[in-house]
């Protein structure tokens, strides 16, 4: 199909768990998945509960994780307008920016168990957390123009966060897009299961 992307409203980790360089594009480093729903410690002396991180990615060449959120599309970046100049976040948003730090603190408290248990050599120095959540139309206002207030109070929000990277899911999209433009180019060949995803619906 010439590379024509598809655009649908609804994520699927199973889709993401096929093609895994799609959120690697977002990753400042070479790596690769780690882990799918992967258990990153948290049970309680009854052995329950427990922390499920959605992915877990590690770098090809120092072996140091990262860990990957999924929220939906659809899920609100910003709550109402606090006062004149700013807004709130989304419950989705604040909850999972906390959510991606709880994740964290637990795998790097759990970290000798988890190498035990994993039987795989990984690293977990100061992981990197991405969160995955939304899209940027929320930010636009009934005619279709930014809001500068809404973007400003999203923008000053993810640009202070500490270790945390927050995407969105069309600046992922546009990413792809970047992509498949360069690769349609004949300047990069195509990653070995690039082909195939591209004739299939992007998943979201």
């Amino acid at each position: 199909r010439n590379g024509k992307i598809f655009y649908t409203s609804i994520t699927s980790l199973s889709h993401i768990s096929k093609y895994p360089w799609i959120i690697s594009q977002i990753l400042t480093a070479p790596c690769m998945v780690f882990g799918t729903k992967a258990y990153v410690g948290g049970k309680d002396l009854g052995n329950h509960g427990g922390n499920l991180a959605d992915f877990i990615y590690k770098n090809k060449l120092t072996n140091n994780v990262t860990i990957v959120e999924i929220k939906t599309p659809k899920a609100p970046l910003l709550r109402k307008n606090y006062r004149n100049n700013s807004y709130s976040l989304s419950d989705d948003l604040g909850g999972g920016i906390i959510q991606s730090l709880s994740y964290r603190q637990s795998l790097m408290e759990n970290f000798a168990q988890l190498r035990l248990q994993y039987g795989e050599p990984f690293e977990a120095s100061t992981p990197a957390c991405v969160l995955i959540i939304g899209n940027t139309d929320e930010l636009h206002n009934p005619s279709g123009e930014l809001d500068r207030v809404k973007l400003a109070s999203f923008e000053n929000l993810r640009g202070h966060l500490n270790g945390i990277t927050v995407v969105t899911f069309d600046e992922l999209l546009e990413k792809l897009k970047g992509l498949i433009a360069i690769m349609s180019s004949g300047d990069l060949q195509y990653p070995s299961d690039a082909t195939q995803c591209f004739e299939d619906d992007i998943p979201f």
